[in-house]
C-alpha cells in the first residue's frame, strides 16, 4: 500500500533480492520497494492531515496508528511520541517505538499472534 511498513525486502539477503522478478511478482520487486521507501519523503505530510483534526476520524486515527509502526527508526520514535501524547489510553498501535513485532504462528486460518503461554504439543 506505499506506505513503508513491510520489512520483507530489508530482510532479504541481495542474491535472493535478484530471484524476485516481474514474471513471478506482477510488479518489478525493487521498484516497489523504492515506492514504498518514497512513502517516508512525505511521512511528515500524512501525519500532519491526519492529525489536524481536533476530533481525528476513524481512518485518521488508523492512519496515525500505521504511522507508528514506520520502519524507519527516526520517524517511528518521532510518531510514536506524538501519538502517545494524543492518545494516552491507546494500545493499538507500535509504541514503544522499540518493541519488536508480536510472534506469530501459522494456522490453517493465516497467522495467529502468540499471546500468553506457548501452545502445548
Amino acid at each position: 500500500m506505499s506506505k513503508a511498513q513491510d520489512e520483507c525486502w530489508d530482510s532479504l539477503p541481495p542474491g535472493d533480492r535478484m530471484k524476485l522478478n516481474k514474471i513471478w511478482n506482477a510488479l518489478p520487486a525493487k521498484a516497489s520497494w523504492d515506492q514504498n521507501r518514497a512513502f517516508e519523503s512525505y511521512a511528515h505530510a500524512q501525519w500532519d492531515k491526519a492529525a489536524g483534526d481536533v476530533t481525528p476520524s476513524f481512518y485518521a486515527i488508523n492512519l496515525l496508528r500505521l504511522l507508528t509502526t514506520i520502519n524507519n527508526p527516526t520517524l517511528r520514535r518521532e510518531f510514536c511520541a506524538k501519538f502517545q501524547r494524543r492518545f494516552p489510553q491507546d494500545r493499538e498501535n507500535g509504541c514503544p517505538p522499540a518493541r519488536t513485532p508480536p510472534a506469530t504462528i501459522v494456522t490453517e486460518d493465516g497467522d495467529m499472534p502468540l499471546i500468553g503461554e506457548w501452545p502445548g504439543p
